[in-house]
């Protein structure tokens, strides 16, 4: 059944795009133009047809979804644990880093349109991959989107109880160390967009007037934990 539906309905690239999704992703789609436009970054040429022809809209759908399923998740596995360490151990899963490293390892790459003269940027895969999940939202209903979440990215990807003995807040630790010395711990933090397209942020750690590290990101809260993890490296060479 599959194959007679590949044969007569779909062209040669969006029958590749099909089977990725079923096989890789485990997701059959009822509607596979939504799963195209997740695919599809803000710098390609957009249809004349539709303003929203970019997966942005369905990202910031994927994002909250995203949150609230891990937030559930969290919540349920951890009955004895307050909300700052419950709020930590979701940034540990839902992170730029991290969702950008998932896109990847499922291979987004293949499949993401964008126009860009340089390679494709690694950021990319975490936008796309809550796109996706905004998608199967759309598409699928939330109980569906649920299961994905859960069985495709947080028990294929992550250990559990391996992410609560790791301190990944850098910015956290610096601000302690200094707090400890007395010395006076400055973020300079600025945007920058490049090509008038893709806006990143820019971070220089500042300790008592010197110059410690700079962090870039995609949000200013990563610049300032890459900019904070290069100082820690910085006073403990």
């Amino acid at each position: 059944m599959l194959r007679i539906f590949l044969s007569f309905n779909l062209s040669e690239s969006d029958k590749d795009f099909y089977k990725f999704l079923l096989t890789v992703l485990k997701i059959r789609p009822n509607n596979l133009s939504i799963y195209k436009k997740a695919f599809t970054h803000k710098s390609f040429p957009r249809s004349l047809s539709d303003d929203y022809s970019n997966n942005e809209r369905l990202e910031f759908l994927g994002d909250a979804i995203l949150d609230s399923v891990v937030a559930e998740y969290l919540y349920i596995a951890y009955p004895k644990r307050d909300e700052g360490f419950l709020t930590n151990m979701r940034s540990k899963i839902v992170n730029r880093k991290s969702l950008d490293l998932i896109g990847e390892k499922l291979g987004f790459e293949k499949f993401i349109k964008y126009s860009y003269p340089e390679k494709q940027p690694k950021h990319f895969f975490g936008n796309v991959l809550e796109a996706l999940i905004g998608a199967m939202y759309v598409d699928k209903g939330y109980k569906r989107t649920k299961l994905f979440i859960l069985n495709q990215i947080v028990k294929k990807f992550f250990d559990i109880k391996g992410l609560e003995k790791i301190d990944d807040n850098y910015k956290s630790q610096l601000l302690e160390l200094c707090q400890k010395q007395k010395l006076t711990l400055v973020f300079e933090t600025t945007e920058n967009k490049q090509d008038n397209k893709t806006l990143t942020f820019v971070a220089k750690v500042i300790i008592d007037n010197v110059f410690y590290g700079e962090g870039v990101g995609c949000s200013k809260k990563e610049a300032e934990q890459n900019a904070a993890y290069q100082a820690l490296q910085k006073i403990s060479a």
